[in-house]
C-alpha cells in the first residue's frame, strides 16, 4: 500500500471519527435534554397527582355532607312510618317523602322540621290522606309568620282538635291565628307555641273561636304579653267551669 493511500485512509478515518464523536456527543446532549424533559414531566405529574388528591378530598365533604343528610332524611320518615299503620305505611310513605322534598324546596324548610310536623299532624288523629294538606297549611303559616313549621302544625292540629274541627279547617284555623296576630299585640311565633294552653279550655267552656281570638287581641293590645294573655284567658275560663264549694254542698246536701 503506497503512502498516499494510507494518508487518504487516515483522513476519512480521522474525519468519520470525528464525525461520530459529534454525533455521539448530540445525541449525549439529546439524551440528556430527553431525560430532563421526563424528570420535569415527572415532577409536575407527581404536583397534579397532589393538587388532583387535594380536589378530591375537598370534592369528598360534599358527598360525605350529602350522604349524611340521605341518611338524616332516611331517618326523620323512618319516624313518620311509625304512626302509620303497615298498610297506610305502603299507601303513602312514597307520596309524603316527596311531598316534603318539594315542600323543603318551595319553603325553604329543613326537612327536619317538616317531618316533625308530619309526625305531630299524624299523632294529633289527622287522616294520612289529609296529612300532607294540614303539613302545607302550617308550612305557610311557618314562614309568614316567622317560625318552624312544627310550632305552626301543633298550632293548628291543637285548635282543630279542641273544637272537633276537620282537617279542611286547617286554613281556616291559621287565618283565624294571623287574625289575632293583626288585631293585637304579639306575632304568628309568640302566639303558635301558647294557643294549645287555652283552646281546649275555651272549648270545654262553649267560648266561640271568634270571642276566644277577641279576648286575646284585646288582652295583648292593651300591654299584656302573649304568655299572660292567655294565662288570663285560661283563668277566667276556668273559674267559670270550676264549680264553687257551696254549690258543691248544695248538691252533696241534695244527693242526701
Amino acid at each position: 500500500m503506497s503512502p498516499g493511500i494510507a494518508n487518504s485512509r487516515n483522513i476519512r478515518a480521522g474525519a468519520a471519527y470525528i464525525e461520530l464523536t459529534t454525533q455521539d456527543s448530540k445525541l449525549v446532549r439529546g439524551l440528556d435534554k430527553a431525560q430532563k424533559r421526563v424528570k420535569a414531566f415527572g415532577k409536575s405529574v407527581g404536583e397534579i397527582g397532589k393538587r388532583l388528591t387535594a380536589v378530591s378530598a375537598v370534592a369528598a365533604v360534599p358527598l360525605l355532607s350529602g350522604l349524611k343528610i340521605y341518611a338524616d332524611f332516611q331517618q326523620q320518615m323512618a319516624t313518620v312510618s311509625t304512626m302509620l299503620s303497615d298498610s297506610d305505611a305502603e299507601k303513602y310513605m312514597d307520596s309524603f317523602t316527596k311531598g316534603i322534598r318539594k315542600m323543603a324546596v318551595s319553603f325553604g324548610e329543613s326537612t327536619e322540621a317538616l317531618s316533625g310536623g308530619l309526625y305531630d299532624i299524624l299523632s294529633a288523629s289527622i287522616a294520612p290522606a289529609k296529612a300532607l294538606d294540614v303539613l302545607g297549611v302550617a308550612a305557610k303559616s311557618a314562614k309568614a309568620g316567622l317560625t318552624d313549621t312544627r310550632t305552626a302544625a301543633d298550632a293548628i292540629t291543637t285548635v282543630l282538635n279542641s273544637y272537633g274541627l276537620a282537617a279542611e279547617n286547617a286554613g281556616d284555623v291559621s287565618d283565624w291565628l294571623f287574625g289575632i296576630v293583626q288585631r293585637g299585640k304579639t306575632t304568628f311565633a309568640e302566639l303558635a307555641p301558647q294557643i294549645g294552653m287555652v283552646a281546649s279550655t275555651a272549648a270545654s267552656a262553649g267560648l266561640p273561636l271568634d270571642e276566644l281570638g277577641a279576648m286575646i287581641a284585646t288582652l295583648t293590645r292593651n300591654g299584656l304579653r302573649t304568655t299572660t294573655a292567655i294565662d288570663s284567658v285560661n283563668g277566667i275560663l276556668r273559674s267559670f267551669l270550676k264549680p264553687s264549694r257551696r254549690s258543691n254542698q248544695v248538691s252533696t246536701r241534695a244527693r242526701f
